[in-house]
């Protein structure tokens, strides 16, 4: 399966959003935030960004359906939502690394959208 950045983006701004401190989620509940992406979408990106530690929680895919507990963004999802959050830089972003090389990691998506968001400041 393909890793969808917006799925992943969407998922890291509900969390953020939807998720008081102490309380936990998961994949059933954030379908139906993210009615936009099958569940089977959300729950492989989730795996990815637990296993990735951009969510604090466990997923689990099984074969009759998804195990999974979100509890919280952790440090490192947080800088890289930070990264991706205003949606001008998100769509600058997207639209660079489409043009440039198609598709890109995490890590990248989050250096192309930090450099656009230095550049709005001019810094």
């Amino acid at each position: 399966m393909e890793l969808n950045m917006d799925c992943v983006r969407d998922i890291l701004l509900t969390v953020e959003k939807e998720l008081p401190p102490g309380r936990s989620t998961n994949v059933n509940l954030l379908t139906e935030h993210l009615q936009k992406y099958p569940k089977e979408e959300i729950a492989y990106s989730c795996l990815l960004l637990t296993k990735e530690g951009y969510l604090d929680g466990s997923v689990t895919i099984l074969q009759d359906g998804v195990g999974s507990t979100i509890k919280s963004l952790t440090w490192k999802g947080h800088s890289f939502l930070e990264n991706i959050k205003n949606d001008t830089a998100w769509k600058s972003a997207k639209s660079k690394i489409s043009k440039t090389v198609g598709n890109a990691s995490i890590e990248i998506v989050s250096n192309v959208s930090s450099s656009i968001i230095q550049k709005m400041l001019g810094l």
